[in-house]
C-alpha cells in the first residue's frame, strides 16, 4: 500500500468535487437506464458504475460531509489514484474556466476570486501528486 497525505486545504475542495463527479456518474447511469435498452446494452453501465464506485470509495475515506474543521487525510494511493487525479484535474479546469468569466457579468469578480482561492491549493498539490504517481509507477 502506498499512502499519500492530502493537505487540509485540498480536502474540502476534493470533497466538493467528488460530490459533483458522483452526480455526473449517476446522471450517466440514469441516461443508460432511460434509453429503454439497458437490458440490450448492459455493458453501457460498466464505465459509469466503475466511476461512481471509485468516486464513492474516495468519499468514504475523506468523509461525505463537511466536518467542523478539515484536517489532512491519509489515503491508499494505489486504490484511489484514478479518482483522485481525475477529480482534482477536472476541478482545476473548472476553476480556470471560472477565472475567465465575463467581467461584465454580475458577481463575476467575486466568482473569479473564489476560483483563484480554490485553484491555488490544487495548483500546489497536483504536481506533488503527479510526481508521487510517477515515483510509484502509477502514471
Amino acid at each position: 500500500m502506498t499512502t499519500l497525505t492530502i493537505p487540509a486545504d485540498v480536502v474540502p475542495i476534493l470533497r466538493n468535487a467528488l460530490h459533483t463527479e458522483t452526480g455526473q456518474d449517476a446522471s450517466e447511469i440514469v441516461r443508460v437506464s432511460e434509453d429503454g435498452h439497458g437490458d440490450l446494452h448492459a455493458g453501457e453501465y460498466d464505465k459509469p458504475l466503475l466511476d461512481f464506485d471509485a468516486h464513492r470509495a474516495l468519499l468514504d475515506v475523506i468523509g461525505w460531509g463537511k466536518p467542523e474543521s478539515d484536517e489532512t487525510v491519509q489515503i491508499d494511493l494505489d486504490q484511489h489514484k484514478w479518482a483522485l487525479l481525475t477529480t482534482l484535474t477536472r476541478r482545476l479546469a473548472v476553476e480556470h474556466d471560472l477565472m475567465q468569466s465575463d467581467q461584465h457579468m454580475r458577481g463575476a469578480e467575486q466568482q473569479r476570486q473564489i476560483a483563484i482561492d480554490f485553484a491555488r491549493p490544487l495548483q500546489a498539490f497536483l504536481p506533488i501528486l503527479r510526481a508521487r504517481l510517477k515515483q510509484v509507477g502509477g502514471q
